[in-house]
C-alpha cells in the first residue's frame, strides 16, 4: 500500500525513561559525540614581539592588594557573593575552581541567600583575591609571542580530547618568490591574509610536539624544533584579520582559496589573478550535520594591511557576497565576516541526498545550519573591532594582560562550547510535533525540550501566517523549511534571531529576563477558602502558611522556590500536549479586541497566561490537587507530568446586554499529571476566580472513578425534560480517562477506572444525569475510555449522538432519538427522531478485542435501507453515519506485535436500547468466485454473486440475484487489497476490488477495514496518531512507524535510531476506502471521484 509519507526527525540527546510506557518513548536515551572543530587564528604580527606582559602567575595562597575584598565573588566586576565560604555557598566545584584558579565558568543558581550549582546560564565569575592580581601587573615582563606560545599549547595538550584543534597565522613576507611580471618582488600584498597551520582535527603531535605538562617548555619568539606548529610561530608580519577569517570560511566551507596558492601559502597569482589557488575541498572539518564550529581569534592590535577590494566585491559563499555595513573611517571588515559566518549555511546539502549525504550533513533544516561561531581576545589591548566581531560572530569578547588572563579567557571559551556541544539538539523540533494554536494571522507553537535530568525545558514561540498558509517570523521572513524552524527566523516578543532553539527567545526568554530585572512571578493555586486567586489564601509564596503548614505532604518552602524558578535557571518547563488556547478581550465593550492573551498548560506544575502584546507572563496557577506532587520535581528525576492537558475555552453569560462583557471560562485536565480537571473564571485576565473542579470520585460514591484526565472536554448542547418541557443546556462531554493499567505490555483482562462518559453543566460542574453511562449501568463499558466525539442534529443545533472508542478496540454508540414505528403502515413513526434527552440507545457497535482507540472516532451522515420485518417486510430510509476510527498503542509507540486496523461502521441504528451488535471481520476470497467468508476462521458468509465469467447472478427476469447471508450474520469487508496503489496493478487486485464492492453493496455489509500491513503481508507497528478528518468525502488521518529502515543501522554519531520514526498521511474515499490519490513513484495524479 502507498501513503504519503513525512519523516518524524530525532529530537534531542537525553532523556530519562520514565518508569511507565509512554508516547515520549520515540525519543530514546542518546549522547552526540560528535567533537567540535574549534580552528585558533593565532596573532603572529611583529607587534606580538612586546615584551610587556608580567611574568608572575597568580598564587592562591596570596594576598593580593586592591580595591575587591578578597574572598568575595565577582561577576562582570560586580559583587555577586560575599565569602565563598560561607556555609550558604553550597557548590563545591565552582567554590574549588575559585579558591585555586581564581576563576570559574558555569551555571549557579541563587536563591536568597543560597547560591548552588545548577541554573540557566553559564556565566563567568572571579574571586577578588583574583581581581587584585589582575590590576597589580607583576612579575618581570616577557614577550606577548612568549606568553600565548605557552598559554595555548596548554590549552591544546589539556583540551585535546573535547575538541577538534585547528590553527591558523598570517602569512608573512617572503622575499624569495616569483611576481606575475616575472622575477623576485617585494609587493607589500604578500603579507595579504593567511593560511591553514594545522587543520581541525591534526594530533597532538603536529600542534604541540613533545610538549610534557609536568615540565612544559620555555616559549621563546623564534622558531622551536620539536614543539610542533605552535613551537614554530614567532612575531613577523601584519595583521589582515578580515581577511583571514575570510580565509578561514573557506576553509570550513571546502571552498577555493583566495589567498594562497598550491602550497596553501600566499601567491600573488592565487591572490591577484585567481589562478592556481588551493581548494579546500577535502579538508573542511565539518563532517556531520549536528557538527559545531567556532573561531578564537587571538590578537593583540588592530586590523592592518587588511583591506582587498575582493573581500566586498567578489561572490562568497552561497551566491552571495559579504555586506559591508560599518562605513566608519577606515574600512574594517572583520565583524562583517564574522556576522556573515553565523549567519549562512557553510555546507548546504541539495535536494534528495543519499544516505551518505544525510550522514555528513543532512537535508537543509534537518539541523541547525553547519554556521561559524567567532570569539575574539584582545591580548594586551583592548580593540573594539574586537567586540563587534564577537558579537556579530556569536560569541563573546574577552581581554587579557597576563599569562593567567589569557588562560583564563582561552579555557572559558572551551567550556562554553563544550557546554554548547552538550546542549545542542541532535535535531529540531519539527513544528508538526509541537503544540499549536492559530489566531487570525498568527500562529503561537508550544515547544519542548527533553534533557536527560527529566526537567524537560519548554517555550511558547508566536509566528505569522499568511492567507496561503506560509509561517512567517516577526521581521516578515520565511520561518520554516522542510517543516523546522530556520536559525536564523526571530520569532515575535524576542530580540534576535531564536530559531528551533527551545531556550531561546519566545516567552521564555522574555520571563527569565523579567526576573533578572525584578519581576516577581504571579503564582496561584486554590487552597478552599477564597475563590479569588489574587486573595493571599490562594498565592503560591514560601510566605503562604496554608500552603507551608503540612496541609500538602512534601510541599516546603525550597520546593515552592524552586517551582517558581526565579533562581536564574530556564523558567518554563515543557508544554507537551498541551495545546495553546488563544482568548481575545474587548476591554471596554466597544465589539473590537483590546486584548489577547494565550493560556497553555505546561509539565512546570501550571496553566500559564501570557500576554500576547509582549509575550509576557501574566500569571500561572497550580491545581490544587498538584500541590503535593511539586516535590516530584527533582532535577535526577524521571520527566514528570501536571498540567498537560489543553484547555476548553467557554464564552457565556448571554445576558443580551451590549454593555457587561461575556463571561469568559476554561476547563482543563492533566493528563498524566492527575485525574482531575479544574475550571477558571477568566473573565478579567488580571483577577481569575476559581469556579469548579471534577476530581477523580465525581461520580458518587460506589460509582466508577476517573482516569487519568487525557480527555479534552467538548463543549455541546443537550436537551433535556424540565417538568415535561423539553430544554436545552450548555454541557461539557467528559471522558472516564486513562487507566494506568494499559501501561503494562500484557493489561488485566478488564480495566479498574476510567469506564464511563457522562456531561456536566458548563457553569457550575454539576452533574448532568442525563447523560451519565458508566460500568455500572452499561456493563459492556469493560475498558477506559480516553477520547469521545459529540454529533448535533443539523436542525436543532443540539448533541443527539455520541461515539467513543475504549482501550480494548470496542466502538460504542449513543443516540438521544425515539424510534417509534407504526408497524401498521410501516411508514416512519410521528416521533421518529425526536430528542427526548433520555439517551435510551446505547451500543457496543463493533469490537476487536486487543486493540486500543486513543483518537476519537468521526463520522459521515447517510441515508441507509432499513429493512422492517414486522408488517409486509418493507424497507425504509433512515439517516444513519458512517463511522471512522483507527487503533494504535500510543503510549507504547516502539511496539510492534500488535497488528493495527482502520475502519468504517455503517451504523444505521437498527437496533433497540442496550445492545451489542455481532459484526464480523470478512473478505472475499478470489479463488472462490469471491464468496464472502470470515477472516477469523473462514466460514463462509455469502456465497458467491458473480458467475464463473464475472456477471452477476439473475433471475429468471433478468433481475440480480441477491444472495443472502449465512444466518443472517453482518459483516464489515476486508478492503485491504482495494487499497493496493502501484503502476503496475495486478489482475488479482483488480478482481479483489471487484469482489469487495459486491460485498460493500450487499445488504448485511455493515461496512469496512483495512490493517495496517505491507504489501509483503508482514507488520511494522503502523498505528493511527489522529482522530479522522473528513471533506468532500475524503477521509484523511495520519500513522506512524518506528523506524526500521536501512539508514538507522548505519553509524551516525549525529542521530538517536530510537528518536526516529516514519509518518504516513492517508487520503482515501469514504465509501470504500480506495484511495483518492496514487502517490506511487511520484504519480500525483488525481484518479476518479472515488479513488478509481
Amino acid at each position: 500500500m502507498k501513503k504519503i509519507f513525512f519523516f518524524l526527525v530525532p529530537v534531542l540527546l537525553g532523556l530519562a525513561y520514565p518508569s511507565w510506557a509512554d508516547d515520549i518513548d520515540i525519543y530514546g536515551v542518546a549522547s552526540i559525540s560528535v567533537k567540535p572543530n574549534v580552528l585558533i587564528i593565532f596573532d603572529n604580527s611583529g607587534s606580538m614581539g612586546t615584551n610587556d606582559i608580567p611574568g608572575d602567575p597568580y598564587n592562591p595562597a596570596t594576598t593580593y592588594a586592591g580595591t575587591k575584598t578578597k574572598n568575595n565573588v565577582y561577576k562582570s566586576g560586580n559583587l555577586y557573593f560575599t565569602d565563598i565560604n560561607s556555609a550558604n555557598w553550597q557548590c563545591a566545584t565552582a567554590k574549588t575552581s575559585l579558591l585555586t584558579k581564581g576563576w570559574w565558568q558555569g551555571k549557579l543558581k541563587k536563591s536568597g541567600a543560597i547560591v548552588t550549582c545548577g541554573g540557566n546560564s553559564s556565566t563567568h565569575y572571579r574571586l577578588g583575591n583574583f581581581e587584585n592580581y589582575d590590576a597589580l601587573n607583576i612579575g618581570d615582563n616577557r614577550t606577548r609571542m612568549e606568553v600565548a606560545k605557552e598559554v595555548i599549547a596548554k590549552l591544546i595538550n589539556d583540551n585535546f580530547d573535547k575538541v577538534n584543534f585547528g590553527l591558523m597565522k598570517f602569512n608573512a613576507q617572503n622575499t624569495n618568490y616569483t611576481i606575475a611580471s616575472g622575477g623576485l618582488g617585494t609587493d607589500d600584498n604578500r603579507y595579504e591574509s593567511g593560511y591553514i597551520v594545522a587543520k581541525c582535527g591534526a594530533t597532538k603531535a603536529d600542534l604541540i610536539g613533545a610538549y610534557n605538562p609536568a615540565a612544559p617548555p620555555i616559549y621563546i619568539d623564534n622558531n622551536q624544533a620539536g614543539l610542533g606548529f605552535i613551537g614554530n610561530m614567532f612575531s613577523d608580519t601584519y595583521t589582515p584579520l578580515a581577511e583571514t577569517l575570510t580565509e578561514a570560511g573557506l576553509y570550513f566551507s571546502g571552498k577555493t582559496s583566495w589567498f594562497n596558492g598550491l602550497t596553501g601559502t600566499y601567491t600573488n597569482t592565487c591572490t591577484k589573478s585567481n589562478i592556481n589557488c588551493y581548494s579546500y575541498t577535502s579538508d573542511s572539518r565539518i563532517q556531520y550535520r549536528c557538527q559545531k564550529n567556532y573561531i578564537i581569534i587571538m590578537t593583540d592590535g588592530e586590523p592592518t594591511r587588511d583591506n582587498n577590494p575582493q573581500m566586498t566585491s567578489d561572490i562568497y559563499l552561497n551566491g552571495r557576497k559579504i555586506p559591508y555595513a560599518n562605513k566608519n573611517g577606515s574600512p574594517n571588515y572583520l565583524e562583517d565576516v564574522s556576522y556573515f559566518l553565523a549567519q549562512n549555511d557553510l555546507r548546504v546539502t541539495g535536494t534528495n541526498p543519499t544516505a551518505a549525504d544525510i550522514i555528513a550533513m543532512g537535508e537543509p533544516g534537518d539541523y541547525e545550519n553547519q554556521s561559524i561561531t567567532t570569539y575574539t581576545i584582545g591580548f594586551k589591548e583592548s580593540v573594539p573591532i574586537l567586540i563587534d566581531t564577537a558579537n556579530n560572530g556569536g560569541g563573546k569578547y574577552y581581554t587579557a594582560d597576563n599569562a593567567d588572563t589569557l588562560n583564563e579567557a582561552l579555557n572559558s571559551i572551551i567550556i562554553a562550547i563544550a557546554e554548547s556541544n552538550e546542549g545542542f539538539s541532535a535535531a529540531a523540533v519539527p513544528v508538526s510535533r509541537a503544540n499549536k494554536a492559530y489566531a487570525g494571522n498568527f500562529v503561537y507553537y508550544g515547544l519542548f525540550q527533553p534533557l536527560s535530568t527529566g526537567n524537560w525545558i519548554g517555550n511558547l514561540k508566536k509566528y505569522g501566517i499568511t492567507n496561503y498558509g506560509v509561517i512567517q517570523d516577526a521581521d516578515g521572513l520565511t520561518a520554516v523549511s522542510n517543516g523546522v524552524l530556520l536559525d536564523n527566523a526571530r520569532s515575535y516578543w524576542s530580540a534576535s534571531p531564536d530559531g528551533p532553539a527551545v531556550g531561546k527567545g519566545g516567552a521564555g526568554a522574555k520571563l527569565l529576563g523579567d526576573i533578572e530585572n525584578g519581576f516577581s512571578r504571579k503564582i496561584y493555586t486554590y487552597t478552599g477558602t477564597s475563590n479569588t486567586l489574587t486573595n493571599a489564601s490562594n498565592l503560591f509564596t514560601t510566605t503562604n502558611a496554608a500552603l507551608t503548614s503540612g496541609a500538602y505532604p512534601g510541599l516546603t518552602t525550597n520546593v515552592i522556590s524552586a517551582v517558581r524558578r526565579e533562581n536564574g535557571e530556564w523558567p518554563l518547563g515543557d508544554f507537551l500536549h498541551s495545546q495553546p488556547y488563544v482568548v481575545h478581550y474587548d476591554d471596554n465593550n466597544d465589539g473590537t479586541d483590546d486584548h489577547t492573551m494565550i493560556f497553555a498548560g505546561a509539565n512546570d506544575g501550571m496553566l500559564h497566561c501570557f500576554d500576547d502584546n509582549d509575550g509576557s507572563e501574566k500569571w500561572g496557577f497550580i491545581p490544587q490537587d498538584l500541590l503535593g506532587n511539586l516535590a516530584a520535581l527533582e532535577p535526577d528525576n524521571s520527566h514528570q507530568y501536571f498540567v498537560d492537558g489543553t484547555p476548553m475555552f467557554y464564552d457565556y453569560d448571554h445576558d443580551g446586554l451590549t454593555t457587561t462583557p461575556q463571561k469568559k471560562m476554561l476547563l482543563f485536565g492533566e493528563r498524566r499529571g492527575g485525574s482531575s480537571y479544574t475550571a477558571l473564571d477568566i473573565s478579567s485576565y488580571d483577577s481569575p476566580l476559581f469556579k469548579y473542579s471534577i476530581n477523580m470520585n465525581f461520580l458518587g460514591t460506589g460509582a466508577e472513578m476517573l482516569g487519568q484526565s487525557w480527555g479534552t472536554p467538548q463543549l455541546v448542547q443537550m436537551g433535556y425534560k424540565d417538568v415535561g418541557v423539553y430544554k436545552t443546556k450548555d454541557v461539557f462531554l467528559m471522558v472516564g480517562g486513562y487507566d494506568d493499567n494499559q501501561d503494562s505490555l500484557t493489561p488485566a483482562a478488564t480495566d479498574a477506572k476510567g469506564r464511563a462518559l457522562f456531561a456536566i453543566d458548563a457553569q457550575t460542574g454539576a452533574l448532568f444525569n442525563n447523560f451519565n453511562v458508566t460500568v455500572n449501568t452499561f456493563p459492556s463499558m469493560t475498558h477506559s475510555i480516553v477520547a469521545a466525539a459529540a454529533f448535533e442534529n443539523p436542525n436543532t443545533r443540539t448533541t443527539t449522538r455520541i461515539y467513543a472508542g475504549d482501550m480494548n478496540g470496542n466502538l460504542f454508540a449513543f443516540r438521544d432519538d425515539i424510534f417509534d414505528y407504526n408497524t401498521s403502515d410501516l411508514s416512519v413513526g410521528p416521533h421518529d427522531g425526536e430528542e427526548d434527552g433520555d439517551w435510551g440507545q446505547k451500543l457496543k457497535l463493533f469490537s476487536d478485542p486487543g486493540k486500543k482507540i486513543f483518537y476519537a472516532p468521526n463520522i459521515v451522515n447517510e441515508n441507509f435501507d432499513v429493512f422492517i420485518q414486522e408488517g409486509t417486510n418493507q424497507t425504509v430510509k433512515r439517516v444513519g453515519d458512517y463511522v471512522f476510527y483507527g487503533t494504535g498503542d500510543r503510549e507504547h509507540p516502539n511496539k510492534t506485535d500488535t497488528l493495527n486496523s482502520f475502519y468504517a461502521i455503517k451504523n444505521n441504528w437498527e437496533w433497540q436500547n442496550s445492545q451489542v451488535p455481532t459484526i464480523v471481520k470478512a473478505y472475499v476470497d478470489v479463488n472462490d468466485g469471491g464468496k464472502i467468508k470470515a477472516r477469523s476462521n473462514n466460514s463462509l458468509i455469502v456465497a458467491a454473486q458473480r458467475d464463473a465469467e464475472g456477471n452477476y447472478l439473475r433471475d429468471e427476469a433478468g433481475t440480480i440475484i441477491n444472495v443472502p447471508s449465512e444466518n443472517n450474520t453482518l459483516f464489515i469487508i476486508d478492503v485491504y487489497d482495494h487499497l493496493a496503489q502501484t503502476n503496475n496493478v495486478n489482475t488479482t487486485h483488480v478482481l479483489y476490488s471487484t469482489y469487495a464492492k459486491d460485498a460493500l453493496k450487499h445488504p448485511n455489509n455493515r461496512g469496512w477495514y483495512f490493517d495496517f500491513k505491507e504489501q509483503n503481508g508482514s507488520q511494522v507497528g503502523e498505528k493511527i496518531v489522529s482522530s479522522p478528518v473528513i471533506y468532500g468525502g475524503v477521509v484523511y488521518f495520519s500513522t506512524y512507524i518506528p523506524d526500521t529502515t536501512a539508514i538507522d543501522l548505519i553509524a551516525d554519531p549525529c542521530s538517536n535510531p530510537g528518536a526516529r520514526g516514519t509518518g504516513y498521511l492517508y487520503e482515501i474515499w469514504y465509501e470504500d476506502g480506495s484511495a483518492v490519490k496514487n502517490n506511487s513513484n511520484n504519480d500525483e495524479t488525481y484518479i476518479d471521484e472515488h479513488g478509481q
